[in-house]
């Protein structure tokens, strides 16, 4: 880092893209995930993230986080359950300890006892009867405190001590103006809203694991054409071979990005509002008359456990997984026997005390533990991963 930083930080940058391709995983990985071997259902599982997601965003609001702390809560969630399962981890431990572990990577943190007591409010705002006010002398707050700390530790092992994360939102402005320099946009107003619309598209597609598939220039250059065509500007067929170069994307890359951000409005597709549909639709609609998106976009997708099938993952599909740092070789200590996650060795202990500790201090609520009728059995024993 230092000699990058000598040469004007070319060095720097190239390390960044290096640990950020180590995060670039493969589809088969994604459709085997180890929620997926205990069980889960392809579309439980995207139920989980999409909600969990919402509701770190919403707790990250309440606690006046900055955005790009919030970004960064979601992007370990994500990363944390590509390699761990929800059948193993109480989904809420997970989210709090997120936020509370990405206050202090990105320099905005948070008393612990803050962000527990907070959340704890938030994910049980709708439980009737309400629950007993948390307070910092409170049993269940003590126990509360120790599951998050806990969970911290094997958050921090499962991904392998790699905090490291670079956001599409860098990418944006740089993108929006390429293409207004090369007559892609008609005048300042129009980018400056392509830009704004762009930014709320990307905070919505971390509802997704995007961020497992794609780098982040990708997600950007994405967002941007869908911002465009929901602003609906003008972009003839004859052009978008000049698109596709400004954004540096493939038309395989585009559809599935389009595809997969676009799935987070399902119920979208059919709202109407005084008389109105959704501009969502119309967006929907249009994607689908360019032949960019299918027309069940709103369902299912059918991709493998939504996997990208661009380039970079395709890339990456026949590369096997290696460690971003050398600190799980040889295993750590104090913990038990914690051999590198992206191996796909699983943790040895703290898993199941993590989610019988969650299971006591917190219940179920509004965000849904169990979608789409999952049931209340106890969570099958926890599965090593011998390969990526």
């Amino acid at each position: 880092l230092e000699r990058g930083g000598a040469r004007g930080g070319g060095g720097a940058r190239a390390l960044a893209g290096v640990a950020m391709a180590a995060w670039l995983v493969p589809p088969d990985v994604l459709a085997t995930s180890p929620s997926r071997e205990d069980g889960m259902t392809e579309e439980d599982e995207r139920t989980y993230r999409r909600r969990t997601a919402i509701f770190i965003d919403e707790a990250g609001m309440e606690l006046k986080f900055p955005r790009l702390t919030i970004a960064t809560a979601l992007v370990f969630f994500q990363r944390f359950f590509a390699l761990q399962s929800f059948r193993q981890h109480k989904r809420f431990i997970v989210a709090v300890t997120c936020l509370f572990l990405a206050g202090k990577v990105e320099e905005s943190p948070k008393k612990l006892q803050t962000v527990a007591i907070r959340c704890y409010q938030l994910w049980h705002r709708r439980k009737v009867p309400p629950p007993d006010a948390l307070t910092e002398s409170s049993p269940e707050y003590e126990a509360l405190r120790q599951d998050i700390l806990k969970c911290e530790r094997i958050l921090l092992h499962t991904m392998a001590f790699d905090l490291y994360v670079e956001h599409p939102f860098r990418y944006l402005i740089e993108t929006v103006k390429t293409i207004h320099h090369a007559g892609l946009l008609r005048d300042q107003e129009e980018r400056k809203k392509v830009a704004q619309i762009a930014v709320k598209l990307v905070n919505d597609s971390m509802r997704t694991n995007l961020c497992l598939q794609y780098q982040p220039q990708q997600i950007a250059s994405a967002v941007i054409f869908l911002a465009s065509m929901y602003l609906k500007v003008d972009i003839p067929d004859k052009d978008m071979l000049r698109w596709m170069e400004k954004l540096k994307l493939e038309m395989g890359e585009l559809a599935d990005l389009c595809e997969q951000v676009m799935q987070v409005y399902p119920q979208r597709q059919t709202e109407v509002k005084d008389g109105k549909v959704h501009p969502m639709r119309h967006l929907t609609e249009t994607l689908v008359k360019k032949g960019i998106i299918s027309e069940t976009v709103g369902g299912p997708v059918s991709r493998a456990g939504s996997a990208g099938t661009g380039q970079a993952a395709a890339a990456q599909s026949t590369t096997p997984l290696s460690c971003p740092t050398r600190l799980c070789s040889p295993p750590l200590r104090g913990l038990g026997d914690w051999p590198c996650p992206l191996l796909g060795a699983s943790v040895s202990d703290g898993g199941a005390a993590s989610e019988d500790g969650a299971r006591t201090a917190v219940g179920s609520s509004e965000h849904g533990d169990t979608p789409a009728g999952g049931g209340s059995s106890p969570p099958p024993p926890k599965r090593r991963r011998s390969e990526a």
